[in-house]
């Protein structure tokens, strides 16, 4: 959802800025996706080079979830997703 309350068409970029739109580094959104799934709010540098602070860095490597286990997550087919109670 963009900063307009509207949704993202299907050409959004999942992992783009705030409206949708193609970033040059996506590993930053996919971190601070995982941070923020995690309950945590992501820290950022207040420097130039812009990026995640030390502190949001060493949560995320703590969390230990990398994009290509999510992946194959995504992959595996929905009825192995579902959950039977008995």
């Amino acid at each position: 959802m963009g900063p307009d309350g509207r949704e993202h068409p299907p050409e959004a970029y999942v992992f783009g800025n705030t409206c949708g739109e193609r970033v040059d580094f996506p590993k930053l959104g996919w971190m601070t996706t995982v941070l923020r799934a995690y309950g945590m709010t992501p820290i950022w540098k207040a420097t130039k080079s812009k990026g995640l602070s030390a502190a949001s860095r060493a949560a995320y490597q703590q969390i230990d979830l990398n994009f290509h286990e999510a992946l194959q997550f995504a992959q595996w087919p929905a009825r192995s997703l579902v959950r039977f109670d008995s």
